[in-house]
């Protein structure tokens, strides 16, 4: 597990691949190739001087190799990107593929039907208490505005739904090194509809570079749902998307940021991470602060669970993070506020980039750190204190 200290380089670490190019008619073994070769690639430069009597030929010849880069993971999400990313999100009109992208990392280019709206994001961490691979899960959903084909899971042939999502998913997956190995139909409701139906796409290859770094594919999943949210009658459709990375790799920007910019414990290791997204109805206590946002949490195991509460408060920026939340009587402006004890819990609100309200808990007990952040697109950024 890797420790906040150490959270700036989340790189997972490659064979530097050296390639020479091999002289001559002379054949060889495939394989890795040396470390170094003594046998000039085509086109290195030779020197000859002619033979005479007195004279011997003498070859000069130049090595040269080839060192492919490093995968160097992503980078932390730009502090001055947020806030319209978060707008972005609660407009709710973008490409759906693109957002999941750029707020949660989503790893590969795989698109939804035309016709559809973005409708949830989530990525989660599973097994980062373990010092074995952490496996994370992608996920984005759509509204579709157009008809859905007839899924009918009951059918002894395959029913429309089935052969669209086959004909839209098959080209794109086999174009990613993907081939469909199941479906799986299902009935959440009363008997007779509304169905959904999923394809199951898995990778033959053993890694893939995917945001930069090596990950073990495992398969994914595309769905067509007639009421993909239920109860009210829409359509939709989803893609679910899971790899593993060796322990401690974070592949996703957003979170990477929040790591970068939150105080350092040295004994601090993530075990938990996820972003989910929300809706909320117009006649929501809180629908001015949008009716689109998402939850941001991370979780760190720490060693000292009673001298974490200093540490935080003496390293809080004031900038990035602040304490303290918007003030009640006074909207628009930073209302700083103390920390509160709740039996085993310490908990300090905080402000992210002036606009998102989050909290900071300490479980004593758990010997657990939670940060917390929530993006509301209705968020204003906030001024100094009043006076």
């Amino acid at each position: 597990m890797i420790p906040i200290a150490a959270r700036r380089t989340f790189v997972a670490l490659l064979t530097v691949v050296v390639m020479a190019a091999a002289c001559g008619d002379s054949g060889g073994e495939t394989g890795d190739p040396p470390e170094s070769t003594t046998t000039p690639p085509a086109g290195d430069s030779t020197t000859t001087t002619a033979a005479t009597d007195d004279t011997t030929t003498t070859t000069t010849t130049t090595t040269t190799t080839t060192t492919l880069p490093e995968p160097t993971g992503p980078e932390p999400l730009p502090l001055e990107d947020i806030v319209d990313l978060v707008l972005a999100w609660g407009d709710g009109d973008g490409d759906p593929l693109q957002l999941a992208k750029d707020i949660t990392g989503f790893p590969l280019d795989i698109p939804v039907p035309d016709g559809t709206t973005p409708h949830g994001i989530s990525v989660d961490l599973f097994g980062g208490d373990t010092d074995a691979t952490w496996e994370w899960d992608w996920s984005y959903e759509v509204l579709s505005t157009e008809p859905m084909p007839d899924i009918d899971i009951r059918s002894e042939e395959p029913s429309p739904g089935y052969v669209a999502l086959s004909d839209f998913y098959d080209p794109i997956m086999a174009e990613l090194g993907y081939g469909r190995t199941g479906t799986t139909g299902s009935d959440p409701g009363d008997e007779g509809g509304p169905h959904s139906v999923n394809h199951v796409y898995q990778s033959d290859a053993e890694t893939l570079i995917v945001n930069g770094l090596e990950g073990i594919p495992e398969p994914i999943f595309a769905w067509a749902d007639e009421e993909q949210v239920f109860g009210e009658g829409v359509p939709g459709y989803q893609v679910d998307v899971p790899f593993e990375f060796e322990a401690g790799v974070v592949p996703v920007p957003l979170f990477l940021t929040l790591i970068e910019n939150f105080p350092a414990l040295d004994d601090a290791s993530l075990i938990d991470a996820d972003i989910t997204s929300w809706s909320r109805t117009e006649d929501s206590f809180d629908a001015e602060l949008g009716l689109r946002y998402f939850d941001v949490e991370l979780v760190w195991a720490i060693g000292d669970a009673e001298g974490a509460p200093t540490q935080v408060l003496d390293e809080l920026d004031g900038t990035v993070f602040v304490a303290g939340s918007e003030s009640f009587f006074d909207p628009g402006f930073l209302e700083p506020e103390e920390p509160r004890i709740n039996g085993t819990e310490w908990r300090q609100t905080i402000v992210f980039v002036n606009h998102y309200e989050g909290a900071v808990t300490i479980d004593s007990e758990d010997s657990t750190l939670e940060l917390t952040i929530r993006f509301e697109p209705g968020r204003v950024e906030l001024q100094a204190p009043a006076e």
